[in-house]
This record gives structure tokens, C-alpha cells and sequence, in this order.
């Protein structure tokens, strides 16, 4: 099998792809296709794990276990932001006047350089504030992820903002296309989307509802579904899948790449990706 990028198509009957595996040249792409332990070829479930890309899970596990257990928080004034605003950075929680290092980094669609370092130091209250990042114009549609660090508690909190994508908040329903649940208006072709962490309402495509967008970000915990007969086309650049997608519909990222610690299950549909062979 010649190497390159194809695009490989997976449907409801999952035999073809599973049997696919037995191609050491397949293997060398960046997707895994499981099989669950309870079922048989021929069924109509696939689950499809993507490797891991970007911050190893037990790293942002011990994030979030440490937030937990001792309170420290970290947060930008706003969810998304343009060129030429200023990311004005809070937190609380610190040990007071301890010094915390805030390290912004760039995780999709395209790094343009490496982590930035700002700093802060904490009140006697354990509060943090800095205004120093401004969005400059090649961070159009990028994904940020901001870890706090104190250097003397070794405490650690994260969250993360957004330059010029359409983002999922959920404020109405779970209805893809209603402009209340999003930031910035009902996605179109050329936009990207990003659906973050910690929401109480996910967006779901029904039956008839056929959507073209950019790209898709879905944060860790992040959920998308599509029931049968919808369409979604994320065709226009390269995706990030760290949360969930359940599909009994048709997911098109055409020849464009996916990656991401996420997870994609198929209980019926189709699902057209790329991968290296």
C-alpha cells in the first residue's frame, strides 16, 4: 500500500476497517479502530480512539485533582477574544505574595511559535491579576490553554480562551442551530468551532439538520452528538478531538486531519477522516 494521506470512510458495518488492521502499513496512521469486547464484527458499533497529540491525561488529572483539593483558581476576563485585545488573566486561591508563573500556549489549529511565560504574584489574599497578553493578528482562530503555577505551593490550576472561533455555550438548548448557544452566531462554512469543558447542555444534531463549518475543537469532557440523519462537514482544516463524539449520522472531515485524546463512537452513519498510510 502506498503511503500518503487517504481518506477512510467508516460505516455502521465496521468488518472491512477492523480487518484493515492486519496492514502494517495501516497501523503506521495516527488512528486506532477498536472493537468492543461485547459485540462482533458486522454489528453497528465502532469506537475510534485517536491517539494521544498534545498533554499526556495524567497530567491534566493531576491539573484538576490539585484545583480540587486546595481551591486555587484561574481565569480570563472573556471566553474568546480578536486581535488587539488584552487577555486580562485573575485568580485566587495562591498562597499570599507567592509568585505564579502563567504559561500560555497555542493548541490548535496551528502553532505559530511556543509557549509564552507571564507572571503574577499573589495578594495577601491569595489573588492574581495580570494584562500584559494581547492577541496579535496571526492568532486568528487560535485555541489557548493557560496553566497557573505557583512556584513556592507548586499548586496548579488551567482554563482555557479562544481568538476568533464560534464557540459552543449552551445557554438555551442543546439545538445546533439556535444563535443563543453559541458565541458568536450559528457557525457557517468558514468558521471554526470550539466546544469546551464543564457545560450543562451539549450541542446534538437532529434528524433533516446539515451544517458545513471550518474545523471542530472539542475540549476534554466536551460532548457532540448527531442522530441519524443529520450531516456535519468540519472539512476546512485540521480538528482537535479531546472530548466525545457519538454519531449515528454522517461526519465528514474529508481529507483534513484529526487529532486529538478524544474519542469517536459510531453506532450507525458514516464517518469519512484521514489518516497516513
Amino acid at each position: 500500500m502506498a503511503k500518503g494521506k487517504n481518506s477512510i470512510t467508516t460505516t455502521g458495518t465496521t468488518n472491512n476497517i477492523i480487518n484493515s488492521l492486519n496492514d502494517p502499513a495501516f497501523l503506521a496512521g495516527s488512528f486506532s479502530f477498536i472493537q468492543p469486547s461485547n459485540t462482533t464484527p458486522n454489528t453497528s458499533f465502532m469506537k475510534v480512539t485517536l491517539r494521544t497529540f498534545f498533554l499526556p491525561l495524567f497530567a491534566i488529572a493531576f491539573c484538576l485533582v490539585s484545583s480540587f483539593a486546595f481551591g486555587q483558581t484561574v481565569t480570563t476576563d472573556k471566553q474568546d477574544y480578536l486581535p488587539g485585545q488584552t487577555v486580562t488573566i485573575t485568580g485566587t486561591g495562591w498562597q499570599a505574595d507567592e509568585k505564579v508563573m502563567l504559561i500560555i500556549e497555542e493548541t490548535g489549529p496551528q502553532n505559530i511559535h511556543g509557549a509564552d511565560t507571564l507572571y503574577a504574584i499573589a495578594n495577601a489574599s491569595g489573588e492574581i491579576l495580570n494584562a500584559e497578553y494581547v492577541i496579535q493578528d496571526h492568532d486568528l482562530h487560535q485555541n489557548f490553554t493557560l496553566t497557573a503555577i505557583g512556584l513556592n505551593s507548586n499548586l496548579t490550576a488551567q482554563t482555557t480562551f479562544t481568538d476568533g472561533t464560534i464557540t459552543w455555550n449552551g445557554n438555551t438548548s442543546t439545538d445546533w442551530n439556535t444563535a443563543s448557544n453559541w458565541t458568536g452566531g450559528i457557525p457557517a462554512s468558514g468558521d471554526d468551532v470550539t466546544i469546551p469543558t464543564g457545560l450543562a447542555r451539549y450541542p446534538i444534531l437532529t434528524t433533516g439538520q446539515t451544517f458545513s463549518i471550518k474545523s471542530i475543537t472539542i475540549n476534554s469532557g466536551g460532548i457532540l452528538t448527531l442522530n441519524t440523519g443529520s450531516t456535519l462537514n468540519p472539512d476546512g482544516a485540521a480538528s482537535f478531538i479531546n472530548g466525545t463524539i457519538n454519531t449515528t449520522g454522517i461526519l465528514n472531515f474529508g481529507s483534513k486531519n484529526v487529532s486529538g485524546t478524544g474519542s469517536i463512537t459510531i453506532s450507525g452513519g458514516t464517518v469519512t477522516l484521514a489518516v497516513e498510510l
